[in-house]
């Protein structure tokens, strides 16, 4: 099989900022992957679900990951199924918005807001 592109599997961690606040990081895995379309039946299944799979991508190694980067986009891996104990296929939907990053920005308002109260 011939691996045509270049993808990272991520795994989140969440550290703390300098407001003792859980912050997101990932660790990223470079992987060789070929991207495929998602089929019909399987995107009206996930759909009916609720979830928007958009792109499948084969790799050879997976270790439970819950990111897949592709081309500077991140996505989030909503299915991983073996082929052939050899090769992975990973179901991917976008990620818009972190809502780490939106909690912890509400935070920060909050607290300014309260402060320029006082």
């Amino acid at each position: 099989m011939i691996w045509r592109d270049i993808g990272y599997l991520m795994t989140k961690k969440n550290t703390l900022d300098k407001f003792n606040k859980p912050k997101p990081s990932y660790t990223e895995t470079e992987v060789y992957c070929n991207k495929k379309s998602v089929g019909r039946t399987e995107f009206y299944q996930a759909t009916a679900q609720g979830l928007k799979p958009e792109l499948i991508v084969e790799v050879k190694q997976y270790n439970g990951e819950d990111h897949f980067k592709l081309n500077d986009k991140v996505y989030r891996i909503i299915r991983s199924y073996t082929r052939n104990e050899e090769v992975y296929e990973l179901t991917l939907t976008s990620t818009l918005v972190d809502t780490s990053i939106v909690d912890t920005s509400l935070w920060v308002l909050n607290l300014l807001i309260h402060h320029k109260k006082q």
